[in-house]
C-alpha cells in the first residue's frame, strides 16, 4: 500500500513538471507583432512609415499592452526614443489637428514637443467691439482681465510660423482664437501650483504681486475695487 502510494506520488509530481514545462514552451512559442521607434521623435510628432518599423516580440509568461496597429497617421502624446516600442498610451487618444498660432510672447527657448499653458486677454471683460469715450476705454484698459486658453498644449512648430497641437473636437475654437488677432503669451510650466480657471485682472495682479514682494500677501488675490 505505501509503494502504491509513493508511485502515485511520483506520478502526480511528473505529471505537474510536464504541465509547467509544457505552459513554460506554449508561451515562449506565442509572438506578438508590435511597432517600435527607428529614430527619436519628440511629443506632437505625426507618425510616418518612415519613424516606425514592424518587430515580432515574445509574449513571455507577464502580461503587457504594445501597439499592435500600424501608427501611422497619429500624433504622439509624449517623447519617445530609437528602439522604444510604442504602447496604445504613447499616441494621443483623440483625433488632434494642427493649428497655427501666433503669440506676443513666448518663454525663451520654447521648441517643437514642448507644452506650454497658453494666457491671453478676456476679450469679454474688455469690451471689444463697442465704442467707447477716450476716457472710458482707458478705464476698461486698465482693469482688463487675463485668462488661461490652453492647459499643456503641445507646439508642434515654433518661431516665426508657430503651431500648436489641439483636440479635432475643438479645431473651430482654435481657429477663431488664432485669427482673433488678441495677444496671447506661452507660458512653460510643469503645472504644479498653478490655480485652474482663474482670471484676474490688471488692478488685482498688480495688487497681488506687490503684496508678494512686502511678504504681507493672503492666500488670494485681493477683490477688485467696486466700480473698477
Amino acid at each position: 500500500m505505501r509503494r502504491s502510494a509513493f508511485a502515485l506520488i511520483v506520478v502526480l509530481s511528473l505529471a505537474a513538471v510536464g504541465a509547467i514545462a509544457f505552459t513554460a514552451v506554449s508561451i515562449g512559442g506565442r509572438h506578438l507583432t508590435a511597432w517600435a521607434m527607428s529614430q527619436n521623435a519628440s511629443a506632437g510628432t505625426l507618425m510616418t512609415a518612415s519613424l516606425v518599423r514592424q518587430v515580432t516580440i515574445a509574449q513571455g509568461s507577464d502580461g503587457f499592452t504594445v501597439l499592435t496597429t500600424n501608427p501611422a497617421g497619429e500624433y504622439l502624446a509624449h517623447s519617445v526614443s530609437d528602439g522604444d516600442v510604442l504602447r496604445p498610451d504613447d499616441l494621443f487618444t483623440q483625433s488632434m489637428v494642427t493649428v497655427p498660432l501666433a503669440f506676443k510672447s513666448m518663454a525663451p527657448g520654447l521648441q517643437a514637443g514642448d507644452s506650454v499653458d497658453i494666457y491671453g486677454p478676456s476679450t469679454s471683460a474688455s469690451g471689444i467691439g463697442t465704442p467707447q469715450a477716450p476716457e472710458a476705454a482707458a478705464a476698461a484698459a486698465s482693469g482688463q482681465t487675463v485668462e488661461l486658453y490652453g492647459r499643456g498644449i503641445t507646439i508642434v512648430a515654433a518661431g516665426s510660423a508657430t503651431a500648436v497641437l489641439v483636440p479635432a473636437a475643438y479645431e473651430g475654437f482654435w481657429v477663431d482664437l488664432s485669427v482673433s488677432g488678441i495677444d496671447l503669451v506661452a507660458v512653460q510650466s510643469s503645472g504644479v501650483q498653478v490655480p485652474r480657471g482663474e482670471m484676474y485682472s490688471l488692478q488685482q495682479a498688480e495688487q497681488m504681486l506687490a503684496a508678494i514682494a512686502n511678504g504681507t500677501a493672503g492666500s488670494t488675490p485681493p477683490a477688485a475695487a467696486a466700480g473698477g
